[in-house]
C-alpha cells in the first residue's frame, strides 16, 4: 500500500441467484390465519385444562314427614342436609355443587328446630333451588321459629312454593 493513496475496497459481489419472491396472497392468508388459529388453540386448551366443575344434583323429596336421618325416605330436612354437605343423608342422594330439591304438591310440616341465631327449622349453607311444584312448607303448632336460616355461604332460590306460619 502506498502512502497517500486512498484505499478503496472492492465492491462485494452480489449473489446472482435471488430468492424467489413469495406470493402476496399466501402471505396475506398466513397473516390472517395465524391469529385465528392461535385463538382457537387457546380456547381449546382452556377447556381441556380447566378443572371439571361439579354438576348440580337433583334431590327428590318423597315423604312429607319431618325426618332427620331416620328411615329410608328422603324428607325435606334430609334433602337440605344432603345438598349442604354434598353427601348422602337419610334416604336422600348426595348433593353436588348447586343442587335442586324437588318437592311434590303436598304440605311439608316442619317441627324439629335447631338454635341457629334463634330457633330455626332448616339452615341453608350452599346454593340450593327448592322447586316446590305447588307445595307448601309450614311449621307445626309449636313455639315460633323460622322456617329457614341462610348462612353466609347459602344462596337459596324458591320456586312455585308457599311458606306458611314461619316467623
Amino acid at each position: 500500500m502506498e502512502y497517500g493513496k486512498i484505499h478503496q475496497r472492492k465492491p462485494q459481489e452480489r449473489n446472482t441467484m435471488s430468492r424467489p419472491r413469495s406470493d402476496p396472497q399466501i402471505s396475506y392468508r398466513i397473516l390472517v390465519a395465524a391469529p385465528i388459529l392461535a385463538l382457537l388453540f387457546s380456547v381449546l386448551a382452556f377447556f381441556w385444562l380447566a378443572p371439571a366443575s361439579a354438576q348440580a344434583a337433583d334431590i327428590t323429596v318423597n315423604t312429607g314427614a319431618d325426618e332427620n336421618g331416620a328411615g329410608g325416605s328422603c324428607s325435606l330436612r334430609e334433602a337440605v342436609t344432603a345438598a349442604n354437605t354434598n353427601a348422602t343423608f337419610g334416604g336422600c342422594t348426595a348433593g353436588s355443587g348447586s343442587d335442586r330439591i324437588l318437592l311434590t304438591t303436598i304440605t311439608y310440616t316442619l317441627s324439629i328446630t335447631k338454635n341457629v341465631d334463634g330457633p330455626t327449622a332448616l339452615t341453608i349453607t350452599s346454593t340450593i333451588t327448592i322447586a316446590g311444584n305447588g307445595a307448601t312448607i309450614s311449621k307445626n303448632a309449636a313455639p315460633n321459629f323460622r322456617l329457614f336460616h341462610v348462612g353466609s355461604s347459602g344462596a337459596p332460590t324458591l320456586q312455585n312454593l308457599t311458606l306458611r306460619n314461619g316467623r
